[in-house]
């Protein structure tokens, strides 16, 4: 039910941790990409194989250049992401937070895992999980 919740309804806490999965889901865009591009890398081509319809020539320094440029923009949104995480376990909101209701919704909506995931990472059981999620989604409407 609270997932329905518009993003601009959400309590700022939570808008921060979608934005932290927005961009975990850009980086491993970009992280798939620069796997495309290196496949390419060992592409048999008619230039380099003299066969006819072997392929399109590919220049070796340009897909070098594109790994590198997707590769920097990678750097640059883990070096977001690391920031607004930070920001998230010390903003003030989180102070209201239980430990384990920060580290729940973290797994939530960070790391997208479902609750009998986070239940196995926390080492606690479903019920906890559900309690801690709620009770720590409560505390932060209250800040709204």
């Amino acid at each position: 039910m609270r997932d329905k919740i518009p993003y601009a309804a959400q309590p700022r806490l939570i808008q921060m941790m979608l934005d932290a999965r927005r961009i975990e889901r850009q980086i491993e865009r970009l992280k798939d990409s620069a796997r495309r591009w290196e496949s390419q890398k060992y592409k048999v081509t008619s230039h380099i194989s003299g066969m006819p319809h072997g392929g399109e020539k590919l220049d070796l320094c340009d897909i070098n250049q594109e790994i590198d440029d997707i590769m920097i923009k990678v750097c640059e949104l883990e070096r977001e992401r690391n920031a607004l995480i930070a920001t998230i376990d010390t903003h003030p909101d989180a102070d209201r937070l239980e430990t384990e209701e920060h580290e729940a919704l973290k797994h939530k909506y960070i790391r997208e895992l479902t609750h009998e995931a986070i239940a196995e990472t926390m080492h606690v059981s479903l019920a906890t999980v559900n309690r801690k999620i709620a009770s720590g989604y409560d505390k932060l409407m209250i800040c709204i």
